[in-house]
Formats: C-alpha cells, structure tokens, sequence
C-alpha cells in the first residue's frame, strides 16, 4: 500500500468536489430557504430585541433609564423604563399605532392599561422582576405583540 502525504486543503478540497458531485445544492437553495422561513412565521416565534441604550451602571440607582425595542411581526415597539421612588415606570410605544389593551406581566403578576390611539401607553409603580409586555385590541383577544422577557 502506498503512503500518500496530503496536507489538510488538499483532504478538504477533493472533499467538497466529491460532495459537489455526488450532492450538489439546489440552484436555488437561497430562495426556497426563504420561503421556508416564511412559512415556518418565524417573525412570530422570533423576536428580536434591540438595546438602544442601557445605563448598567444606574441599574440600581434612582432615576436610572433605558430604552429597550423590540420588533415582531411587523410591530415595533419602544419601551423606556424608568426607576421612580414608588417602583419603575414602564412608557411604550407601538408602531404601526394600534389602540388596545396593554397588559404587563411581572413574575406572574399582571397590570392592564389603555393604549391610545397613537399607540402609547405607560405603567407606573411596577414592581423588580422578569417582565413581559402585550397588546390586545380587546380585553379577552390575543395579543397582537408580545416582547420577550426582559428584567425590572
């Protein structure tokens, strides 16, 4: 048997010619990738969370503010915390606006509110915890947004 002295590239190159070979990528691999994505409404499992800007180094202090964005199928939406005597204050604003009721879930503990026809609405007095945020056009419907959890 003979001893053949290959170095690494030349192992991974006549690897991907033989894969190219025996199992090509579709042409249009990119396109159906999207579409199964698409049909998968992963913006409805995925929420992206965006930190416009957060002063860790306030956490803890009175008056401490962060804004925080978070995008979901097709909604934006802005919150801006901020630490009050009497607990955090909690303004938002969904984009496009969308009138409704807002509803806040910290650690099981849950507040309503009217979100107006601008789409702002604001909690005040919120106690520490994990928190989630939500919008409804009615009291007993599904919500048309929901952030991910995010800390008080």
């Amino acid at each position: 048997m003979n001893s053949v002295n290959l170095d690494d590239r030349h192992v991974l190159t006549a690897l991907r010619q033989m894969w190219e070979r025996r199992d090509p990528a579709p042409a249009d691999l990119d396109a159906l990738a999207l579409e199964a994505a698409e049909r998968a409404a992963l913006d409805d499992e995925l929420i992206v969370l965006e930190l416009l800007s957060e002063t860790l180094e306030f956490e803890n202090v009175r008056g401490g503010e962060r804004t925080l964005r978070f995008v979901s199928h097709g909604y934006e939406v802005l919150l801006r915390i901020v630490r009050e005597p009497d607990g955090f204050r909690v303004d938002g604003w969904s984009t496009p606006a969308t009138s409704g009721v807002a509803r806040i879930d910290v650690d099981g503990r849950e507040r309503t509110t009217a979100a107006d026809d601008v789409g702002r609405f604001a909690f005040t007095g919120v106690g520490p915890g994990r928190a989630t945020v939500s919008l409804a056009v009615a009291s007993d419907s599904a919500p048309v947004w929901a952030t991910s959890s995010f800390a008080l």
